[in-house]
């Protein structure tokens, strides 16, 4: 479970940052979405 969880992390978090990079706009929604979760 452990090796199918952190390639899979890591391909996400991987996917977030390729999508910030190409479309800035995303990133702040994003923000904005895990901001209003988090509080």
């Amino acid at each position: 479970v452990l090796f199918r969880d952190v390639p899979y992390m890591s391909l996400f978090k991987r996917g977030l940052l390729l999508i910030d990079s190409m479309i800035p706009i995303g990133r702040g929604q994003r923000e904005l979405i895990i901001g209003d979760r988090q509080t």
